[in-house]
């Protein structure tokens, strides 16, 4: 089993977290029981790997969170259009459409307001283009869950105040 320290939500500052990883799963240790929200905001996911995307779809479900799936950017787009998510969960290196031209093409929809979009990328390298790509908060793989889960509330909240 491998121990990595990961920087948590980017849009209030890193704070340390650990996370277990042993291939591509997950382990949340928090010990803390699930907090199921009263009102279900809708989360969407956009990863290529579709390892992620079960993961975080059950772990957000779990939450209460209601969720969506998008394997790449293309396919996040249609979903957006077709039913609005609060909070947008985002990978940026995938196939088809990665993250960055999601972000662009998204900006350029003018029909439709511009839900938080929390990156979640294995890139450091990012400090200089995230208010490029419009997202409100930046995680870096592999991420705490309870990192993830303060990150959601956070953006949803602002999402529902504006």
């Amino acid at each position: 089993m491998l121990d990595r320290q990961a920087p948590c939500c980017y849009s209030h500052g890193w704070f340390q977290q650990t996370l277990r990883l042993t291939g591509q799963s997950f382990h949340w240790s928090s010990g803390r029981a699930a907090q199921v929200h009263v009102s279900k905001s809708r989360v969407l996911v956009v990863d290529d790997d579709p390892d992620v995307r079960s993961f975080l779809s059950a772990f957000l479900e779990l939450e209460g969170y209601e969720v969506q799936t998008a394997a790449n950017g293309a396919e996040a787009l249609h979903s957006v259009a077709e039913q609005r998510p609060d909070v947008i969960l985002l990978d940026l290196m995938m196939p088809v459409m990665d993250g960055w031209t999601f972000c662009r093409q998204l900006a350029m929809n003018h029909h439709t307001s511009h839900p938080p979009i929390i990156i979640i990328s294995a890139s450091h390298e990012l400090d200089g283009r995230l208010q490029e790509a419009g997202a409100s908060a930046f995680i870096a793989k592999p991420f705490d869950l309870d990192c993830l889960l303060s990150c959601l509330r956070e953006q949803g909240s602002a999402a529902v105040a504006r």
